[in-house]
């Protein structure tokens, strides 16, 4: 396995019968899952990336994590691996779409010290994208799994971390776009606000399905103001449970049986309750 003057990556294996067995087996089921995904044109190295992907996502421990991630040092002049060879800046653009960003700070060309580790999208934000848009929002696709966050903007250009900057795309779209294959432009947050054209400017028109399902996100109502938590010390003495209908007619019952209280002692009582619950108590 070797990196070549060209940057590219070579590798050779010859392996025993058996275990090419497996690999052949393991390459074919993730290939066909990827097609069943919804991606038409998948290549076989597409496969090798799913399988590594798989591998670093079972990764457990921070250290184990931090060992075998992928560094790309970045600066005013592009970015290469740690280590390694240059990287194209259209790959450059694609990582830095969706990672985590560490700045370093030097000093007369000499790094003195690491700034604070952020993400280009916040996980939170990238949830809201992947549950608005729920599939590849090129036309042309259909794939559901492995969506890669993208911006409009790129990052890179000052794009903003903002939903209707962000799109989802499969990573065989997303690295198809920043290859210069197809242009997106538009708002995301609107079902119909993207607009994808091929390299000649031709626009990219829906292949068999319909708009993607972009589901738009949660806002608060203009009439509500958040009321924050108040804060105080939480006193056991206020907890109090709501008990389930069946339980209301048993202790309303038992009450009636014991001393013939009124119903609204009772119901004094569920409202007491109530106001505890609402009030962040429980």
């Amino acid at each position: 396995m070797f990196f070549d003057d060209d940057g590219r990556y070579h590798f050779h294996a010859d392996l025993s019968p058996e275990l090419g067995a497996l690999l052949d087996k393991t390459l074919a089921e993730i290939r066909d899952a990827l097609f069943r995904s919804g991606r038409a044109d998948v290549t076989w190295a597409d496969a090798i990336e799913e399988l590594c992907l798989r591998s670093i996502a079972t990764i457990n421990s921070a250290s184990r994590s931090d060992r075998y991630r992928v560094y790309v040092h970045v600066d005013e002049k592009g970015g290469w691996l740690n280590g390694g060879p240059k990287v194209d800046d259209s790959v450059l653009h694609h990582i830095l779409c969706n990672t985590v960003v560490q700045p370093v700070f030097e000093r007369e060309g000499r790094p003195i010290n690491l700034g604070r580790t952020v993400r280009t999208v916040p996980d939170r934000i990238a949830r809201l994208i992947l549950d608005r848009d729920r599939v590849c929002r090129n036309p042309m696709c259909n794939a559901t799994r492995g969506l890669e966050i993208h911006h409009i903007v790129h990052d890179a250009n000052g794009g903003p971390a903002d939903t209707w900057n962000l799109g989802a795309l499969c990573p065989h779209c997303h690295r198809e776009h920043h290859r210069g294959r197809f242009t997106i432009e538009g708002n995301a947050d609107e079902p119909d606000g993207l607009s994808f054209r091929r390299a000649n400017g031709a626009l990219i028109e829906p292949a068999g399905r319909p708009n993607p399902p972009i589901r738009p996100l949660p806002r608060p109502p203009d009439d509500h103001r958040y009321q924050h938590p108040i804060g105080e010390r939480f006193e056991s003495k206020w907890l109090s449970f709501i008990p389930s209908p069946e339980e209301v007619a048993k202790l309303k019952a038992a009450a009636q049986a014991d001393d013939d209280r009124p119903d609204d002692w009772l119901a004094e009582r569920y409202r007491q309750n109530e106001r505890y619950r609402i009030g962040g108590w429980t």
